[in-house]
């Protein structure tokens, strides 16, 4: 507590000992935490995530490519699923 004491006003050093509670502030220097993962350690896997732009899933196409499905079909299917819907083929034009 000295360093806090020699640094801050009583008012200051009073607050934070109120928002500290029990825990114990050490003569360490702060370190780094990456909130979006557990263990606080930045990956570009969880920034990736927290930036980008998830679309919900839509649940009529997700049964184009179930396993089982042979990929060539799978993707005919799709472009006539896409053709229609996405190009004005269907009444209802949806966001994609």
């Amino acid at each position: 507590m000295g360093r806090l004491h020699d640094n801050f006003s009583e008012e200051v050093c009073s607050h934070i000992q109120q928002v500290q509670g029990r825990g114990q502030i050490l003569d360490e220097r702060d370190k780094v935490w990456w909130m979006p993962t557990g263990n606080g350690e930045f990956t570009v896997g969880s920034a990736w995530e927290l930036v980008r732009h998830r679309q919900d899933k839509k649940e009529n196409i997700m049964h184009i490519w179930e396993k089982g499905i042979p990929f060539k079909v799978s993707f005919m299917m799709w472009r006539l699923w896409y053709e229609d819907t996405c190009r004005g083929g269907s009444s209802k034009n949806e966001d994609h």
